[in-house]
């Protein structure tokens, strides 16, 4: 694969009007997701609930006994370095998880958050609170 020169960085830079800087090797390809799984109708808090992201199935996180989960940022791993240009642009970072519980009814929650300058997920935290509907 090819290797990206300092030169051609900075004429890149100069000629885009962009701040190159180098690429990292861990990309976040997700946020930070952090919240509670309660009841919906009774408030109290649902354990053993998995928190997955809908498009990394693999990585799940399952709440506690007070409803509490994390669930980390998935990384794209690079074993390839290079420069990356940052111009003046907006990036979006979209995630979509799915919460599951027995005896409960299947939740979708899509979050979002707008973030100037960045060309990835890097630092995006979610928080937020899940009400899941027993299921009938």
């Amino acid at each position: 694969m090819p290797r990206f020169s300092a030169q051609f960085a900075l004429v890149a830079s100069v000629l885009s009007g962009c701040i190159a800087v180098p690429m990292p090797a861990d990309v976040p390809l997700t946020g930070t997701h952090v919240g509670t799984v309660v009841d919906a109708d009774s408030g109290t808090p649902v354990q053993g609930a998995v928190v997955r992201f809908q498009a990394h199935p693999n990585a799940a996180a399952v709440s506690n006994a007070e409803g509490v989960f994390r669930l980390e940022p998935v990384l794209l791993h690079s074993s390839w370095s290079g420069v990356m240009l940052l111009g003046p642009t907006e990036s979006v970072c979209i995630d979509t998880v799915t919460i599951e519980a027995p005896g409960y009814q299947t939740t979708v929650v899509n979050k979002s958050v707008i973030k100037p300058g960045r060309g990835n997920c890097s630092g995006v935290n979610f928080e937020y609170r899940v009400s899941l509907r027993r299921a009938t």
